[in-house]
């Protein structure tokens, strides 16, 4: 998402039309995926004749001043990026640049976006997973795990499920995958008989 904020009326001299008044501000979050864990990229972007005087990087009304960023200035506009980590507690908060143009602290915001909780992986002996994603709307919201047991007397036990799922909303599962049990098939005993004549 990209929001835009009204000019502070100084005029610049710039081959585009778009970049003609100081303090014209957007702010644009980027991300590959929206897991805990995961990278995310912040970027604003300021039009001025200088490097802002102060520049300070919000999230969730607090200026987050452990936050490394890198900030260049061509063509009369003013760019910072940072790039961190996905937190779950970002989800829904506002997050954005505070900049000082001609003594006039400007400030640009949006929300993150719902992040999505891991799910852990399993591993059961004598089987085979099979996971699959559930998509809503182009979007993976979860996915489905699926066990089969592998190989000769090898059975799953009677108290558990054969398929559970997980939402990425909150990383559980919704039930205990089955265990996969070898069982060690009766001994054939051969009996003898010697007749005597």
């Amino acid at each position: 998402m990209t929001l835009t904020f009204p000019d502070l009326g100084e005029s610049l001299v710039s081959d585009s039309a778009s970049l003609q008044f100081a303090g014209v501000t957007t702010v644009e979050l980027n991300s590959d995926d929206y897991f805990v864990g995961s990278t995310f990229t912040l970027t604003c972007t300021v039009t001025t004749s200088s490097m802002p005087n102060s520049v300070k990087i919000l999230m969730g009304g607090r200026v987050q001043r452990t936050w490394d960023y890198t900030a260049t200035l061509e063509d009369n506009v003013a760019t910072l990026v940072t790039t961190q980590t996905i937190r779950s507690d970002y989800s829904g908060k506002e997050i954005g640049c505070r900049v000082n143009v001609n003594r006039e602290n400007i400030e640009a915001t949006t929300t993150f976006f719902d992040t999505f909780q891991n799910c852990r992986d399993w591993t059961k002996a004598n089987s085979e997973i099979t996971e699959t994603e559930i998509m809503e709307d182009g979007i993976a919201t979860g996915k489905d795990a699926t066990i089969v047991c592998v190989g000769d007397n090898v059975y799953a036990s009677d108290d558990t499920s054969m398929t559970v799922t997980c939402s990425y909303s909150t990383g559980n599962w919704d039930g205990t995958l089955s265990d996969c049990y070898y069982v060690e098939p009766p001994s054939r005993v051969l009996t003898a008989y010697i007749l005597y004549s």
